[in-house]
C-alpha cells in the first residue's frame, strides 16, 4: 500500500483547515489552536499508554516497530502544524487609524497579540522541540546506537576472509572438473559459514535483549 493511502487513513492526525472550519460551524471553540494541540498530544499519549501495555505483556520489541511507524505517519503533518503556528501576518486597521492587526495566517480568527496566543506559544515551542527537532535527533541516536547490529564489523571481516579463501581455492590446476569441484566446494563453504555467522549473531542479539 502506498504511503499516501496509509497516510490518508491517519488523516485525523493532520491539520486540514477546511475540516476545522466545518467543525467550527458546529463547535465554536474548535479552531487552529485546538486542532494543533489535539493533533500533537494524542500520539504522545497513545504511545505512552501502549508502551506501558507492551511492558506488561513483555512485547516491547513489537511496540518499537509500531512506534516508529506511527511517528513516520504523524511527523510531517505535526511538524508543519507547529511551525505554521508562528506564521502571523499584519493588516492595516480600517479608517484613519495607524494601528495594525496581527492574525494567524492559518486561522485569521486568532489574534497573534492575544493572551491565549502568547500562552499557547509556550506549548508550541515544546512541540517544536519534540517534533521537528526531537524526532530526527531520536532517529539518528537510535541508528547510531544500533550501528554495530545494522552493519556488524565481524560480518564485514568474514566476507573479506571468504573472498581471500576463494582466490586461494581457485589457484592450482585449471582442468574443468577440478575448477568446477572447487567452485562447488567454495559455494558450499560460503553458505555454511554465512548461516553459522547468522545464527551466532541472532543468538547474540537474543541474549542481549533477554539480559536487557
Amino acid at each position: 500500500m502506498a504511503y499516501e493511502q496509509v497516510a490518508r487513513l491517519f488523516g485525523f492526525a493532520s491539520l486540514d483547515l477546511s475540516g476545522v472550519a466545518r467543525m467550527a460551524c458546529i463547535f465554536p471553540w474548535v479552531d487552529y489552536i485546538w486542532s494543533m494541540e489535539f493533533s500533537t498530544i494524542w500520539p504522545i499519549v497513545f504511545l505512552l499508554l501502549t508502551y506501558l501495555a507492551s511492558r506488561c505483556a513483555k512485547k516491547v520489541d513489537e511496540w518499537t516497530y509500531f512506534a516508529f511507524i506511527l511517528v513516520y505517519l504523524v511527523f510531517p503533518s505535526n511538524s508543519s502544524a507547529v511551525l505554521r503556528y508562528f506564521n502571523c501576518v499584519k493588516f492595516d486597521a480600517r479608517g484613519d487609524s495607524s494601528r495594525t492587526i496581527k492574525v494567524l495566517m492559518a486561522d485569521m480568527s486568532i489574534n497573534c497579540r492575544s493572551e491565549r496566543y502568547k500562552l499557547t506559544s509556550i506549548f508550541a515551542w515544546v512541540m517544536v522541540a519534540i517534533y521537528p527537532i526531537g524526532i530526527p535527533v531520536l532517529c539518528f541516536a537510535t541508528l547510531f546506537w544500533y550501528r554495530k547490529r545494522i552493519n556488524p564489523k565481524q560480518a564485514v571481516e568474514e566476507l573479506d576472509r571468504l573472498s581471500r579463501e576463494s582466490e586461494e581455492l581457485l589457484e592450482g590446476p585449471t582442468d574443468m572438473k577440478t575448477v568446477l569441484s572447487k567452485r562447488i566446494s567454495l559455494r558450499r563453504l560460503k553458505t555454511e559459514k554465512i548461516i553459522s555467522a547468522g545464527v551466532k549473531q541472532r543468538d547474540g542479539l537474543g541474549g542481549g535483549q533477554r539480559r536487557s
